[in-house]
């Protein structure tokens, strides 16, 4: 009597899970096409015992082996939800599984993971044309869109809308820098990297996905003014000296600026005016970048607490 074997392995022990057989041998998946050929059967291949809902699922044979073969190595596990994202048989993005039922730091996992296999696979064509490239800046869309879905979870997260919106930023620069192959006459190929900036902007948005990380990260940088409020008014006050300081070089400039093209005295006479004016709105902006420094440390110390579990892209 036929029985269903693992065409890489030599298994038998099979379970039917999401209208799949799965190898327990090594995890290899055969549809039901594929097991039918295998038995050489055209009818439904031997029933395979469904495994019930929050229990282990039932290993069986296929059909039921005089002898069951032991299992060699343990199982592997459930493998996690990014699996799906290219072998289903579209090969789509399904955008319904971004929901509020997920967290935000799942649903961009689940996305950048996918994102990382959508580009791997492209890169590994050997000569991709544009026409190649088309169905992955769909797919690179339904990733911005899903992102952008999955930063809404919770809006009130500004770190976690911080990373989310950074990896838009770079699915963005990897469908920017990504080759196409141009065949020539003689059969060498020409590369070149097609501009999808503007293909890639936020649905029915102008902004880009910079300013959305931007204004997450200005709430943060609030939120440190306000726990330091004494930084806060010592920056007023210098930002207010140099607003002073930069309206007296203005009028220097313009002085300067009056003198002939060849009244190098005159104006060198100007230029030793304005040197003191600028060494002090040198002092005064390293004096305000070593305060809102503090600002930029909270930020990174927040990413970096917050980073640890979020799938965090870099082309």
């Amino acid at each position: 009597m036929a029985q269903l074997t693992c065409e890489l392995c030599g298994s038998t022990q099979f379970v039917k899970d999401a209208g799949v057989f799965v190898c327990q041998g090594c995890g290899t998946k055969y549809t039901t096409e594929e097991a039918r050929r295998m038995l050489g059967q055209n009818t439904a291949p031997a029933t395979v015992v469904q495994p019930a809902v929050a229990q282990t699922p039932v290993v069986v044979a296929i059909p039921m082996p005089t002898v069951v073969q032991p299992v060699v190595e343990a199982p592997a596990g459930p493998k996690p939800l990014i699996e799906e994202f290219e072998r289903s048989p579209s090969g789509a993005f399904d955008p319904a599984k971004v929901s509020a039922s997920m967290s935000n730091r799942d649903a961009n996992n689940y996305i950048c993971q996918g994102f990382q296999q959508i580009i791997a696979d492209y890169e590994k064509l050997p000569h991709p044309t544009e026409n190649a490239l088309r169905p992955v800046t769909e797919k690179a869309k339904a990733c911005l869109a899903a992102l952008n879905n999955a930063a809404m979870i919770d809006p009130n997260d500004h770190v976690a809308g911080i990373l989310i919106y950074e990896n838009c930023n770079q699915i963005v620069s990897a469908m920017t820098n990504a080759k196409v192959h141009e065949k020539r006459e003689d059969g060498s190929y020409r590369t070149s990297r097609p501009l999808m900036q503007n293909d890639l902007k936020i649905p029915g948005e102008r902004d880009s996905w910079k300013s959305k990380a931007a204004y997450h990260r200005q709430f943060l940088i609030d939120e440190y003014k306000a726990s330091h409020p004494l930084d806060a008014e010592q920056v007023a006050e210098l930002k207010e000296e140099k607003a002073q300081i930069e309206a007296e070089l203005s009028v220097l400039k313009e002085e300067k600026k009056s003198k002939g093209f060849f009244n190098f005295s005159e104006k060198g006479e100007v230029k030793q005016r304005m040197r003191p004016y600028e060494a002090k709105l040198s002092e005064l902006n390293s004096k305000i970048y070593a305060i809102e420094r503090g600002a930029d440390l909270y930020i990174e110390d927040c990413l970096k607490t917050l980073a640890a579990s979020f799938t965090r892209l870099d082309f």
